[in-house]
């Protein structure tokens, strides 16, 4: 996996280190902006200084499809589904500790 954000323009950083901090729980290989730093909404969207902020996540389709990467994998998906929940809910958490 694979989180942009422009390298490091595009988010405050303790959002960043909590979203890598989660993502690595799946024990997955994760990266922060190699080989990709986030795509043009990503970039042109985010403004920290607003307290606007952009991530994105880039992910090998083989975690949810099949292994001929022709169809949709349920099993596979469902396990990418909890581990991104969780990411979500915790940024959420965060993110209304400071409202």
């Amino acid at each position: 996996m694979i989180l942009g954000n422009n390298d490091r323009k595009t988010a405050e950083n303790s959002l960043i280190e909590l979203t890598l901090k989660n993502l690595k729980t799946s024990g997955l290989a994760v990266n922060d902006n190699h080989p990709f730093k986030g795509g043009f909404i990503t970039r042109s969207k985010g403004n920290v200084d607003s307290n606007i902020h952009a991530l994105q996540l880039e992910m090998a389709k083989d975690l949810y499809m099949s292994n001929d990467e022709l169809d949709y994998d349920n099993y596979k998906a469902n396990e990418v589904k909890k581990w991104l929940q969780n990411t979500f809910k915790s940024l959420i958490n965060y993110l209304n500790e400071g409202v």
